[in-house]
C-alpha cells in the first residue's frame, strides 16, 4: 500500500517493490495486486519515465496496480474465500526482502523484459560482451565511448573490473570526478578512464543497464543506490556519506540482500554523535544539501580494496562452477 507524499520519489516506491516481490514470487498462483491510494496512483504509474519502466515490468509479470484505499480492499476481498496477504512497509525503515534470493530473482526477471539477458551471466568478464547483439541498441548512461574495459574471455580472474562513479546534479553532487577518475585510470594502470555518469531524467530502463555494467561503483549516498539489485555478481558499491547524515545500513541492508559488497567512506570523525547533532528537520537538510567533497586517498583506497576483493570472488567463482 502506497500511502505517503513521497511516493513521486522512486527509491520509496522501490521500497514497496522489493518486499512485494518476494510475495508475488512465492505465491505464483495468486492473484498479484499492488495498491496505491488514489491520490498519489497518478504519481506511482506514470509521473516519469522510471515508474513508467516500473510499470512495464510488473505488467510483464501479471501484476495489476489498482487505485483503491486498502480498506475498501480489504472489505472487498473478504468476500472472497481466498486468502488475502500483504507486504507492507514504511519508508523510513529501509529496504527488506523474504528470502536471500529474491533480489536476483527481480535482476534476472527485469533483464529479462527489457530485452538485456546477455547481461544476466556477464560478469568477472566472462560471457557475452555488452550489447552483444547488433540488433539491440545501447540506452545506458555509460556510453560505448566511455565503455569499461570489456574482456570477453572465459578464463577467471580477468583484469581488469569495470569501474565507475556515479554522481548527482543538485544535492551531494561531488566535487572533482573527472580528476578522480583520470587518478584512478593511472593510479590502477586501467586501460580505460572510468566513466562518470548521471541519472537524472533517465528512464528506469537505461538505469538498470547502467548498473549492469558496473562492478565497482562510486557515488555518494542517495537515490541512485536504489538501483544496486540490478549489479551483476561479485560487484561492490562504495558509497560517500556526508557529514552528519550517518544513513549507511540504509543501503548497505539493500546492498546485502543483493549480494553486493558494500563499504561506505564518511566525511565526518564519529558518524553516531554527528548525525545524532543534526536529528531534526533542519539539521538533515543541512547535512544531506551541500555538495561533497571526499579524500581523493581515501577513495583510491577505497577501490583498491574492492578491486582486490572483484578478484578473489571471481577466482572463487571460477573454481567453485
Amino acid at each position: 500500500l502506497i500511502e505517503y507524499k513521497f511516493i513521486y520519489h522512486f527509491p520509496h516506491q522501490m521500497q514497496h517493490i522489493y518486499p512485494c516481490w518476494s510475495l508475488w514470487r512465492h505465491f505464483p498462483n495468486a492473484k498479484h495486486v499492488f495498491l496505491s491510494r488514489p491520490r498519489y496512483h497518478k504519481d506511482f504509474v506514470s509521473g516519469s519515465a522510471f515508474t513508467k519502466g516500473v510499470q512495464t515490468v510488473l505488467k510483464a509479470n501479471n501484476i495489476t496496480t489498482i487505485s483503491v484505499r486498502m480498506v475498501d480492499y480489504i472489505r472487498w476481498y473478504r468476500s472472497n474465500p481466498s486468502e488475502l496477504l500483504v507486504a507492507y512497509t514504511h519508508r523510513v525503515d529501509g529496504f527488506r526482502a523474504a528470502h536471500d534470493d529474491d533480489m536476483e530473482s527481480l535482476r534476472r526477471n527485469t533483464l529479462t523484459v527489457f530485452g538485456m539477458e546477455q547481461y544476466i551471466e556477464r560478469y568477472c568478464g566472462r560471457a557475452q560482451a555488452r550489447m552483444s547483439s547488433h540488433n539491440q541498441q545501447d540506452t545506458s548512461p555509460i556510453s560505448n565511448a566511455d565503455s569499461v574495459g570489456d574482456d570477453a574471455s572465459h578464463h577467471a580472474p580477468p583484469s581488469p573490473p569495470r569501474i565507475a562513479i556515479v554522481n548527482r546534479g543538485k544535492t551531494r553532487q561531488m566535487f572533482g570526478m573527472h580528476n578522480i577518475s583520470s587518478m584512478l585510470q593511472h593510479e590502477l594502470e586501467l586501460p580505460y578512464r572510468p566513466p562518470v555518469f548521471f541519472l537524472e531524467d533517465t528512464s528506469f530502463q537505461q538505469q538498470v543497464e547502467a548498473f549492469s555494467n558496473v562492478d565497482i561503483l562510486l557515488s555518494p549516498h542517495g537515490a541512485q543506490l536504489t538501483l544496486i539489485p540490478f549489479m551483476p555478481p561479485c560487484s561492490s558499491v562504495i558509497e560517500v556519506i556526508p557529514h552528519g547524515y550517518g544513513h549507511e545500513a540504509y543501503f548497505g541492508t539493500l546492498a546485502a540482500l543483493s549480494g553486493v559488497n558494500h563499504s561506505f567512506i564518511y566525511l565526518g570523525t564519529d558518524m553516531a554523535a554527528e548525525t545524532a547533532e543534526m536529528d531534526d528537520r533542519e539539521g538533515q537538510v543541512a547535512a544531506r544539501n551541500p555538495p561533497v567533497c571526499a579524500p581523493a586517498f581515501r577513495m583510491l583506497q577505497a577501490i583498491r580494496i574492492q578491486y582486490e576483493q572483484w578478484h578473489r570472488c571471481c577466482r572463487f567463482d571460477a573454481n567453485t562452477y
